[in-house]
């Protein structure tokens, strides 16, 4: 989890580009376990947001 972020992410070995965004990141089952967020080049992880803090946040 990055130093300036309270968010959980999932960091990703897959090279994600500027453009992927808010897409889906998936596990070998097909089922989705985060949300590709492609921060700027100062970053050089690749992250994703974990689903499960998605779902907290939704009524």
């Amino acid at each position: 989890m990055p130093i300036n972020s309270a968010v959980q992410m999932v960091e990703v070995q897959q090279m994600l580009t500027q453009g992927m965004s808010g897409g889906p990141l998936l596990d070998l089952n097909d089922q989705v376990i985060g949300v590709v967020h492609k921060s700027g080049h100062e970053h050089g992880r690749q992250l994703a947001i974990n689903i499960g803090v998605l779902h907290a946040w939704l009524p």
